[in-house]
């Protein structure tokens, strides 16, 4: 899958750079809503099957209690 490494990087960065983290989520929010008006519920519908496609196949074990809650990372992120 090609955007494995891309998955791991949010996943991994929560902790050590959680600015980086926030860097990558706002980019991810910024695609699905800013890039083409036109398309934003298929650009959500497109990364939220990504997570949770990543999440099944046990590349990241739980988005939801480990970066949803993250201490870290920005509240507003």
């Amino acid at each position: 899958m090609l955007v494995e490494p891309g998955m791991l990087l949010i996943y991994r960065s929560a902790d050590k750079h959680p600015r980086l983290n926030d860097m990558l989520v706002e980019y991810l929010y910024d695609y699905v809503n800013i890039y083409d008006p036109g398309r934003v519920d298929e650009a959500f519908l497109s990364v939220q099957r990504v997570f949770i496609d990543c999440e099944t196949k046990g590349v990241v074990q739980s988005i939801k209690s480990y970066l949803i809650n993250h201490p870290k990372l920005a509240p507003q992120t």
